[in-house]
């Protein structure tokens, strides 16, 4: 088993513990929004998305990740941004920015990625 199944193994028993204890999830958000480098930030965004967090304290977070100097957190971010509706223009401006304006072009490349073409495509339909 490679690390990255660990990491994976370890985030779905994350997600079934959060299940039926809720300061789970409050950890989660302090771990995604705490820095503390693409390893644990980023696995837990990946938690707060697969349990569907998505009120304004979870956008907050998924928001502030996408400034994140470690490519693989922004990333991380964007494909929780990425389940939301995008109800906020702030999200969605952070959005372009982050793909328009990416420091080391890993997000500036996704428009071409399903996910992030989903993003992008709400984000223009809201406008119309």
């Amino acid at each position: 088993m490679t690390e990255s199944d660990l990491r994976w193994a370890a985030a779905t028993a994350v997600l079934r513990l959060a299940a039926h204890h809720p300061p789970v999830i409050e950890e989660l958000r302090r771990l995604a929004g705490a820095g503390n480098g693409r390893a644990a930030t980023g696995m837990a965004l990946y938690c707060l998305r697969d349990l569907a967090q998505a009120g304004p304290d979870a956008q907050a977070v998924y928001l502030t990740s996408l400034s994140d100097p470690d490519s693989g957190v922004r990333l991380a971010g964007l494909s929780c941004l990425g389940k939301l509706k995008l109800a906020s223009s702030e999200a969605g401006k952070a959005l372009l920015r982050l793909v328009e304006a990416d420091p080391d072009r890993a997000c500036a490349a996704l428009p071409r990625s399903r996910s992030a073409s989903s993003v992008m495509l709400r984000l223009r339909c809201s406008r119309c």
